[in-house]
């Protein structure tokens, strides 16, 4: 069988109200929460039809793209450029910094800032002011900054895990 499910930490529940109890009890261990069970002589045909799914819409969002950029010269191009910010690690002037050093490589390429804190990410996609060329040299100066972990491309938006 395929189990789609979600990992609960802690005294939480699913609402997010707490469960209260001693740390070290039974309460407190992780849980493994089934959001849905597939048979495994059903689960085949739901990926090949998911994975058919993924295909056209990569097939649409490609086709999106070239016309996007048929009529708008400015619209974003590449990969989007990513920079990871671990909240503990980060002060009041990383964004500042990442800000001015975004703007001294200036491009097509579309960026997204991804905060990290605790296990949480959240993703801020930034507007076309802030559009960078992808280099070693923006790669460097941004792990400069305090709080920068990781610079990367991907080619679909990030997203929140």
């Amino acid at each position: 069988m395929v189990v789609d499910a979600e990992l609960e930490f802690g005294s939480r529940g699913r609402n997010g109200a707490d469960n209260g109890g001693d740390p070290g009890t039974e309460r407190h261990k992780p849980k493994l929460l089934a959001n849905r069970i597939i048979p495994i002589d059903k689960a085949r045909s739901a990926s090949d039809k998911r994975r058919a799914e993924a295909e056209a819409s990569l097939a649409a969002a490609s086709q999106t793209a070239m016309l996007r950029q048929a009529f708008d010269p400015e619209a974003p191009q590449g990969p989007w450029v990513c920079f990871e910010v671990d909240l503990s690690q980060a002060d009041a002037d990383t964004l500042p910094a990442l800000a001015t050093v975004l703007g001294q490589h200036p491009g097509k390429q579309p960026v997204a800032i991804v905060f990290v804190e605790n296990g949480n990410r959240r993703v801020v996609k930034l507007g076309r002011s802030l559009q960078v060329k992808g280099s070693p040299e923006l790669v460097k100066a941004a792990k400069r900054l305090a709080g920068i972990t990781w610079v990367y491309e991907e080619d679909t938006p990030p997203t929140p895990r």
